[in-house]
């Protein structure tokens, strides 16, 4: 039924050609059309829609006894042939299925000239293409309901007020600051927990991050009480008020929520 026509094997006479009179078998009920008739031969007798993809099938001709199936793929044409008209229509449907369901295995002329102009926008910055989407989808997860651009220009403007300075300068700063409130046995204590955390937390403040906190607890404070590691997690909470008061440290910037 659905042979191609390379074995149709169909028989012309004289030297004008007839098309083979099979007609009244395939014109039964719902596949009735005035197309095939031999004065339309080689026109569109039908159209497979679906979901914005079409498939045509066109009439078989003296000279290709076989209706022929057209489809765009890819952004190329692509032709099949069939010596009956129920298998060329089932051709036609089943085409226009697979390309609704995004099987299609080659891309477009559109989609590649899109991905060429992402991979050259991404070129002068060093990033390769699949690191770009990744880190794409990772942010826009974050924000789905704002565009990319808002957040980076937030960042921006509080990195841009934040001047560079170190973890130990702003430290320093805070000991200066607690000299003149603390009595001298309590700023004695403070000074040694700053001192630790100079030790470790040799960083700018704008690179601090709570994996470095993090790092601090559960290495240098490891074997000490529940008290001191208390004392710790005020004073540097303390120290991080200080550095958002002076433009240190941005006030988003959420160091806090490990010190709980």
């Amino acid at each position: 039924n659905g042979a191609d026509c390379k074995s149709a094997g169909y028989a012309f006479t004289g030297s004008n050609p007839v098309l083979p009179t099979i007609f009244s078998k395939e014109s039964k009920g719902s596949l009735s059309s005035p197309h095939f008739t031999p004065t339309k031969s080689g026109g569109l007798v039908y159209t497979a829609r679906f979901k914005g993809h079409q498939a045509k099938v066109y009439d078989r001709r003296p000279c290709r006894p076989c209706y022929r199936i057209t489809w765009r793929q890819g952004g190329q044409r692509i032709s099949r042939e069939r010596t009956h008209f129920t298998s060329a229509r089932q051709v036609a449907e089943d085409a226009v299925g697979e390309l609704a369901a995004g099987n299609c295995t080659r891309p477009s002329r559109q989609e590649l000239d899109a991905l060429k102009t992402a991979q050259f926008a991404l070129e002068e910055l060093g990033v390769p293409l699949s690191h770009a989407v990744a880190e794409y989808v990772a942010a826009k997860r974050l924000m789905p309901n704002h565009p990319l651009s808002e957040a980076a220009q937030h960042w921006a403007k509080d990195h841009a007020r934040a001047p560079s300075v170190t973890f130990i300068q702003v430290a320093g700063e805070f000991l200066t600051q607690q000299h003149r409130a603390l009595s001298e046995r309590s700023y004695r204590e403070e000074k040694i927990r700053v001192g630790r955390l100079q030790s470790v937390l040799d960083v700018n403040m704008d690179d601090l991050s709570k994996s470095h906190i993090e790092r601090f607890f559960s290495g240098v404070l490891t074997d000490h009480s529940g008290k001191t590691r208390n004392h710790y997690r005020q004073t540097l909470r303390q120290l991080l008020l200080l550095a958002v008061r002076k433009d240190y440290l941005s006030r988003g910037h959420r160091l806090g929520e490990v010190l709980v």
